[in-house]
């Protein structure tokens, strides 16, 4: 049976590599709102994205003041890491870390007692064998190794 190809699917395959890009040099520029709307068309396609922008999303969200949802989007990028395929164990491992690290730093801000499944492991990091674009949009400056 041959595989149905839909407008948004291939549509998909160019812009949401696209949105992340925008996303991600908004957000370096400080534009939090301009790179939250590049978030938000992203999932706007109704496809899946990969952890990184449920990640973003978080950070992103913390910087517009809404700690909340910023909360709720770094569990959601916690639950879609490891179970990503596109990502080394080293990749998966920093995300994790500066995920549940974002987590724990969320649930302080709002008064809230730290999730008992946040494990901020900085030893299984090893920061040489992790993608310098991860290192870049979520820097991880706690890291006993971080000299960046």
């Amino acid at each position: 049976m041959p595989a149905v190809v839909t407008l948004r699917m291939l549509c998909s395959v160019f812009t949401v590599p696209w949105r992340w890009d925008r996303a991600a040099v908004k957000g370096a520029e400080g534009k939090y709102e301009d790179a939250m709307q590049q978030i938000i068309a992203a999932e706007s396609i109704g496809l899946p994205l990969p952890p990184n922008f449920m990640l973003l999303k978080a950070v992103l969200a913390r910087q517009l003041g809404d700690p909340k949802l910023a909360l709720l989007c770094t569990a959601e990028a916690r639950k879609q890491i490891r179970p990503y395929k596109r990502y080394s164990d080293a990749e998966k491992k920093y995300l994790e870390c500066f995920a549940s690290h974002l987590n724990v730093k969320l649930a302080r801000e709002l008064g809230e007692s730290e999730p008992h499944d946040c494990v901020v492991d900085f030893a299984s990091v090893d920061l040489e064998k992790v993608p310098g674009g991860a290192k870049n949009i979520f820097p991880l400056r706690e890291h006993p190794a971080w000299r960046k």
